[in-house]
This record gives structure tokens, sequence and C-alpha cells, in this order.
């Protein structure tokens, strides 16, 4: 296990995952999580995490892995997306990482069949689909399809120890 350097009183522990936007361990700024919420007055449930950002902004693979789906919005997602399937390094269960709302994909190296690393460049953050620029991720266990979806955080291991200093 990796320790990174501290920040403030904080220390962030490697997990084998990389926050899709910061392209680092520290969490990205988010604005809505995963579970219920009330969308457009309606009470629905909320499959991902969002992180709001800049049109524009770069996003990058949260793990290494393989371009299962990447393109338009279609009959299984609803905006411009990329999903990678990797193997989740805590229990060897295939995942499946979905990114929507991008406004642009890497049409040159990011491709179905495509192997692609952790942090590399796989496109940028849009508001195809949604009602202004972030970057909606989720996280799949076992399948791609709808329904499958696990807290994000959980693979995060969001573990912050403080760091005490004995002066």
């Amino acid at each position: 296990m990796k320790k990174y350097p501290k920040e403030g009183n904080r220390q962030f522990i490697e997990t084998g995952y990389i926050w899709p936007i910061s392209k680092s361990v520290t969490p990205d700024e988010m604005n809505t999580s995963f579970g219920p919420r009330i969308n457009n007055n309606k009470w629905n449930f909320h499959e991902g995490c969002d992180l709001p950002a800049p049109l524009g902004t770069p996003v990058y693979a949260m793990h290494s892995g393989e371009i299962v789906s990447a393109g338009d919005g279609d009959n299984n997602f609803s905006s411009r997306h990329v999903v990678i399937q990797s193997v989740d390094p805590t229990n060897s269960k295939s995942i499946f990482l979905v990114y929507l709302h991008l406004s642009y994909i890497d049409d040159k190296n990011i491709k179905k069949g495509v192997k692609v690393e952790i942090g590399q460049y796989i496109g940028n953050v849009g508001s195809d689909g949604a009602t202004y620029p972030h970057l909606h991720f989720e996280f799949r266990e076992g399948t791609i399809s709808h329904g499958s979806s696990i807290h994000p955080l959980i693979f995060y291991h969001i573990t912050i120890l403080p760091i005490f200093m004995v002066k």
C-alpha cells in the first residue's frame, strides 16, 4: 500500500483507482453523490457521482482496462460516454467504469476493444444530456447493465489518516 505526500494534516492511501478529473488520489470536487435524490421535482436514484468542472476539462481513466463502449447516447446510455471494463484490485471482480456527459471522446485512442492505462486521457467534461457541465461516473459490478452500480466511494476507500506531529 502506497502513501502519498501529506496534504495539510491528511494522508491519502492508494487503493488502485485515481479520480477522473484531478488524475490523482486526491478527491475531486463532488456536488451530487450516489443514492436517492430529488431530480426535476421527483425522487429518483442516482447511480453515480457528479463532478462539476468547466466545459472541456480533461477526463482520465480511473483504472486500467479495456474499452467496451464509447460514443454518443444510445439505448444503454443517455449521453456521450465511455465504459472501461476492469478488474477490481481488491477482490478480482469485473468492474465497469462508466463516464457520462462527455463533450468529446479521444476517438483516435478510445474505441471499443482498445486497452487503456490508468491516468490515460479519454475525453472532456461536457453537458451532453445534462443541464450543466460535469462528469457523471459510476462503478458497475459484474455487468454493464443499469442497476448494478455500487457507491463509487467504496472503491476509493477514502481513508484519510490524520498525521500527528510531536513537538
